[in-house]
């Protein structure tokens, strides 16, 4: 819940500052941290090579200042964004390779690492995600970081990205789909990967929610932590008398996984069937059902942004109650998301929609949960 709050908390200044006119977002610099500016603006300077444009200047910065994103993740933005792609297509090897140390080491680059990494991406057109892995997860980054009072964060998956086939068209600013604009109807990011980037690197996931008859719909999830909500629902069980479940949590467990799917359906259209079931229903095509549980025995309950302080939705909803009291569940898996969901032209995200899911205006996203309960 407290990562919660200090996303709505760079969401509600952001739209303070937007509100404000375009000409104080698109020609003043605010004030942050002396080391977040220093931050942003070697980004600026050491990987596109040019000054910070107030608008870009000032979204990087709150979103440091605010703990939105990581030392990792900005630099993600900058180095997935169209504007260095395509200024990565016309250097050489040993040009791009010192564009890294640069960013990332506040250095150039010494022989013995340069010939490394050279025969790291030689033979390959994948040298800017070879690149950025090795880069951002090394120690010497996680310095700089810390000279700078910024976070460095986890370990960031990055796309196959390959070099040399760019248009060579260019971003306003650094991630272009950065920032508020990006969380607005009216705005367009440059291309399908730049939309991916901004959004994977805000610590979305990429997800295709299936409408039956091979339609896909595409979005975005971030999924909230919910040890807490886990751990009072087996105190809830403990109270009346019955066994605490196991709680499943490895990630590579099917019902893991399927739990998270459910999630994000449930933000599309709150409903126990599946989207494509009510699809095929729609068309008089009732030969799917649209089962709850792929494999086994299960219960499901399903809410409307579930965080770990609202399992009181559940245990005081009589029917919720009793799949939550179940005597001869063994198990459960729990996820909860916040989803965008991205338009037909593949590079913009909307979130008011005519769909049965929800929409929360203090998120700007549309919200899903769901329990499953297993024999």
């Amino acid at each position: 819940m407290k990562y919660l709050n200090r996303i709505l908390a760079g969401l509600l200044s952001a739209v303070i500052v937007f509100s404000m006119g375009a000409k104080l977002v698109s020609n003043t610099v605010l004030a942050y941290n002396a080391g977040i500016e220093a931050f942003v603006n070697s980004l600026y300077s050491d990987c596109l090579g040019r000054s910070a444009d107030p608008t870009g200047f000032n979204d990087w910065c709150n979103k440091l200042a605010t703990g939105q994103i990581t030392g990792k993740q900005a630099a993600y933005g900058f180095f997935f964004s169209p504007e260095f792609q395509a200024k990565a297509n016309a250097w050489s090897d040993t040009e791009l390779i010192n564009a890294y140390y640069k960013v990332f080491l506040n250095r150039g680059s010494d022989p013995s690492g340069a010939s490394y990494w050279a025969q790291q991406i030689a033979g390959t057109t994948n040298d800017i995600s070879i690149l950025f892995t090795g880069f951002a997860d090394s120690v010497e980054f996680a310095n700089k970081c810390a000279s700078y009072g910024i976070t460095v964060g986890s370990h960031v998956d990055v796309p196959t990205t390959t070099r040399g086939t760019s248009s060579g068209s260019t971003a306003t600013s650094a991630g272009g789909a950065s920032g508020l604009a990006a969380q607005t109807n009216g705005a367009r990011a440059n291309s399908v990967q730049e939309l991916d980037a901004y959004w994977t690197s805000q610590g979305f996931e990429i997800f295709y929610i299936d409408l039956g008859y091979g339609n896909t719909q595409k979005c975005y999830a971030r999924f909230y932590d919910m040890t807490e909500h886990n751990s009072q629902f087996n105190a809830w069980r403990n109270q009346n008398g019955l066994p605490s479940l196991a709680v499943i949590s490895d990630p590579n467990d099917i019902r893991y996984q399927y739990a998270r799917t459910r999630a994000v359906e449930v933000a599309y259209c709150f409903n126990h069937a599946r989207p494509e079931a009510l699809t095929r229903f729609a068309n008089g095509d009732w030969t799917a059902v649209g089962k709850i549980c792929p494999e086994g025995e299960a219960r499901e309950n399903i809410a409307n942004g579930l965080t770990n302080t609202s399992i009181d939705v559940f245990r005081n909803s009589s029917l919720h109650n009793i799949a939550m009291l179940l005597p001869d569940t063994t198990s459960m898996v729990t996820a909860s998301c916040q989803v965008a969901f991205v338009q037909p032209d593949g590079v913009s995200v909307y979130f008011d929609s005519n769909r049965n899911g929800f929409y929360s205006p203090s998120t700007g996203t549309a919200e899903g949960s769901v329990q499953l309960f297993y024999y």
